[in-house]
Order: structure tokens, then sequence, then C-alpha cells
């Protein structure tokens, strides 16, 4: 098999630093990624669009849940007709602070 070699590197620190600023919508972020030589976003992605591109002002969260409590998340989801990310969201803002 004949496979070509990656061209991929690792990022310098200043290339992560400036993503990672940039991300968390710190001042001048896209300014940096551009000085670091990290491509700009082309597009933020609209609310409930599911292109994989974050909407902006909201942030990206993982969380680790068991299966069945995803499933049920789902489910609930799709019966409000709404995302997982809104259920979490409105369950969020219903604390008393």
């Amino acid at each position: 098999m004949n496979k070509k070699a990656s061209t991929l590197s690792k990022p310098t620190f200043t290339q992560a630093k400036a993503f990672a600023e940039a991300a968390g919508g710190a001042v001048g972020g896209l300014n940096e990624l551009s000085k670091a030589g990290v491509a700009e976003p082309k597009q933020i992605a609209p609310t409930g669009s599911k292109s994989g591109l974050v909407p902006r002002g909201d942030v990206r969260l993982t969380a680790n849940v068991d299966s069945d409590v995803h499933m049920k998340l789902k489910i609930q989801a799709a019966r409000e007709r709404t995302t997982v990310g809104q259920l979490i969201e409105n369950w969020v803002n219903s604390w008393e602070t």
C-alpha cells in the first residue's frame, strides 16, 4: 500500500493559546489567531444549526452521563420539540440564585 505521509504538526504554544482565547471570547482573540498562523473561523452557526459550529455567545459542553439518562434527555427533547442543550439551559435557569 502506498500511503501519503501526514503533514500535520502539533500547534505551537502561541497558536494553542490564541485558539483558546478566541474560543473563550477574549478581546482580540481572532486577531491573535491570525498572528499565530491559525485560520479564522469562516462563519458562526445560527442557533439550532447542526453544522458542528457553535452559535455566537454559546459554549460547547461535554459531560459524561449514563446511557439511560442520555436516552431520557433525547426522548424528552423530542417530546418538547427542542434540543438537549435547551433542556439543560431551562433546567439550570430554573434554579433560584
